[in-house]
């Protein structure tokens, strides 16, 4: 599994978002056009620190750059 299909199944499941995961375009949409805002990165990112061992900054993940781009 890639890491955008973790990221979008993470993102889908999410307690905070209402997006289902079958609705995350991970090619294109940043994770931000699906409602995450800075409380939600800080969420990734312990979860990206936590499931993936990768460092990613707040900033990074409510940038412009799509959610495959992400991982």
């Amino acid at each position: 599994m890639s890491m955008a299909s973790l990221l979008a199944n993470y993102l889908g499941n999410s307690q905070t978002l209402s997006v289902l995961v079958e609705d995350i375009d991970t090619t294109w949409k940043p994770a931000h056009s699906y409602g995450a805002d800075s409380l939600v990165a800080v969420e990734l990112r312990f979860w990206f620190s936590n499931e993936v061992k990768v460092n990613m900054f707040v900033f990074n993940i409510l940038a412009n750059d799509s959610i495959a781009e992400l991982g």
